[in-house]
């Protein structure tokens, strides 16, 4: 600092690499008018890197208020709570609060700082801290978060004392129940449902996401920017697209997946039927959500692309056609060879001719028509007597034929086999293959005791012990799963574009199932070589979100100065990927391929984190 023809030291201050604002020690200035003059001496590690530059953009002061009741940080801890056992990883959540905004949080264990560090920034709110306890000694510790406002202010939250086991705890941890929860119901442990499921518990999780209306302000504000960035859902490109930005910023992952398990079930192939016909049916099944089954089906039957994917606005009385009628037991309700006959489904097809859609125009949008509308006609439709699954249709007259059709999709809703069915599928995706036989007995009947309720029978699959069961038996995560989770944890939720692609070259674009089938539940369909290229590509293009998932004080040091530097990055990076580190042999492995990294702490970090996303544990759920 210059102050008249004087120059005066001020201090000190060590400044990691990259480009960052970063917040210095307290000064008292005198008053009066001053320069300030800033130089720099390179970090002595850093030998083969040559000269380093600093460049200053801008130098910030700012008063530091010291009254403690108005300024100073409020922070409290939501988890872990008192005599929590914590192992291997877990995340400390906190809500903090202050007016002058919060400029960074730190994790304090036995009252000090140990580098679990996150950049606020003016965001308050929930907040989530990485626990990195690997090196933790068994026994009794105290947690708690220690923050920093722009102004300087520092508050600490009260703290939490948490047990170290010794060894792998018998009963999982709140934590590793979590994290199993959001990766089997959500898109995985991204920071904000991580918080919220700490917060308010797993079934209460659940039940709000699944209980919000689809036109909730959040799933607005997730909606809205798709339609905006993809204005034309006409097309086989844009409307995979639309879908694939909501659910990658959506708040409501629970109930976006199942919206997705329901359009495969109901699948549509989007370069058949059309971009804008699929966008209304993803749009439909989205407002619907957790509905009754029988809702779904109803809509299905009446959804344009629908009827237009299997021919069904082609049938006519006299000319029919069974694509539709035989999918419909097939696939969407009784499944395969599960008591009907080529007898019912060509009764079915008859008695569903005159399902037709409507091209029409909007007159306030001019240009073309390209709005499809569900129409019945009762003049197309085939009103004979007729024998479906053993209920008889007798002849009516044309005002009675839609009648009819409801009825119909009544009764395949309701019948046992399809029960049966729509239990074992859910068993399979949330669950596990082959499904667990007491777990489909279980939905099965609740199936049958709420009226096919999707979200009862949801909730009903977290409170069985097949569900808990199966933290020891990991799946293989689909491509759009992969994506979706890489997505979310690193807060990259503005560039669909890459996440359409990258399953473009997987074969497995949203929407694009060609067969009527859906894309399968199977692991093997998604573990071929050029997935896992794919999944190698997708992760290397994120390496720097994916990167920031370590803390500034970890990421930017000199590793000769920290304690198991390499082990505690691996930790990091394996936490914010998966939820959890590494077991055995693939922690092993990145260890290896640390150790051999060459450059300074930020450029091996950038190296080992699409390393990290590769590995077993980051494609498996």
């Amino acid at each position: 600092m210059i102050r008249g023809d004087a120059v005066e030291s001020i201090g000190e201050f060590p400044i990691a690499g990259g480009w960052r604002t970063e917040r210095l020690e307290q000064i008292e200035l005198p008053e009066g008018p001053k320069s300030l003059r800033v130089s720099f001496i390179n970090d002595h590690y850093q030998k083969d890197v040559g000269d380093r530059n600093l460049l200053v953009q801008d130098v910030i002061l700012r008063e530091v208020v010291e009254h403690e009741d108005a300024f100073a940080p409020l922070a409290e801890v939501i988890h872990p709570r008192d005599g929590d056992t914590v192992y291997l990883s877990d995340a400390m959540v906190a809500t903090i609060r202050d007016d002058a905004g919060i400029e960074r949080a730190d994790l304090v264990v036995d009252g000090t700082p140990v580098g679990s560090q996150s950049q606020r920034s003016g965001r308050d709110g929930l907040l989530v801290l990485p626990i990195a306890a690997r090196s933790w000694t068994p026994g009794e510790h105290t947690v708690a978060v220690r923050v920093t406002d722009q102004a300087g202010n520092i508050g600490e939250s009260a703290p939490r004392t948490i047990r170290v086991p010794e060894a792998f705890p018998e009963t999982p941890t709140r934590h590793a129940r979590a994290v199993h929860v959001l990766e089997r119901f959500g898109f995985g442990p991204d920071q904000r449902q991580l918080a919220r499921i700490l917060e308010v518990g797993e079934r209460a999780w659940l039940t709000e996401q699944l209980e919000t209306a689809g036109d909730d302000a959040a799933e607005l504000a997730a909606l809205g920017p798709a339609l905006v960035r993809f204005p034309t859902a006409s097309n086989a490109y844009e409307t995979p697209r639309r879908a694939i930005h909501h659910a990658m910023n959506t708040q409501r992952p629970a109930r976006v997946r199942l919206v997705l398990w329901i359009n495969n079930h109901f699948s549509t192939w989007v370069r058949k039927v059309q971009g804008d016909r699929k966008w209304a049916e993803y749009v439909l099944y989205h407002e619907l959500g957790a509905t009754r089954f029988s809702r779904l089906l109803s809509a299905s039957s009446q959804s344009p692309a629908m009827l237009a994917y299997l021919d069904q606005d082609s049938s006519y009385a006299g000319r029919i056609n069974e694509n539709y009628a035989r999918e419909i037991m097939e696939l969407h309700t009784l499944g395969v060879d599960r008591g009907y006959t080529q007898h019912d489904v060509t009764n079915l097809a008859r008695l569903l001719t005159g399902s037709l859609a409507n091209l029409e125009g909007n007159p306030a949008a001019g240009g073309i028509a390209r709005e499809y509308n569900y129409r019945f006609d009762p003049a197309l439709n085939d009103g004979g007597e007729m024998e479906i699954l053993g209920a008889r249709f007798e002849t009516v007259s044309r005002a009675d034929r839609y009648d009819r059709v409801l009825r119909a999709i009544e009764i395949l809703a309701a019948h046992p086999s399809t029960a049966e069915h729509i239990a074992t599928k859910l068993a399979q995706h949330y669950v596990g293959l082959p499904a667990d036989e007491g777990l489909v007995v279980d939905l099965t009947r609740v199936f049958h005791e709420t009226g096919g309720d999707l979200r009862e029978m949801l909730l009903a699959i977290l409170d069985h012990e097949a569900f808990w069961d199966a933290m020891d038996e990991p799946r293989m995560r689909q491509p759009l799963e992969y994506a979706l989770r890489l997505s979310r944890i690193s807060e990259e939720g503005d560039n669909p574009w890459r996440v359409g692609d990258f399953l473009q070259r997987c074969g497995t674009q949203l929407f694009d199932r060609p067969t009527p089938d859906g894309y399968p539940e199977e692991d093997e369909a998604y573990a071929d070589s050029n997935a896992m290229i794919q999944r190698w590509s997708l992760a290397n293009d994120l390496r720097w979100v994916l990167a920031s998932r370590v803390p500034n004080p970890v990421r930017w040091t000199n590793p000769e100065k920290v304690e198991n530097w390499d082990q505690l990055v691996v930790d990091y990076l394996a936490i914010g990927v998966t939820g959890e580190v590494l077991g055995e042999r693939s922690n092993e492995a990145a260890l290896e391929y640390v150790a051999a990294l060459e450059g300074n702490s930020g450029e091996r970090v950038l190296a080992l984190a699409p390393f990290i996303a590769q590995l077993p544990e980051a494609n498996l759920k």
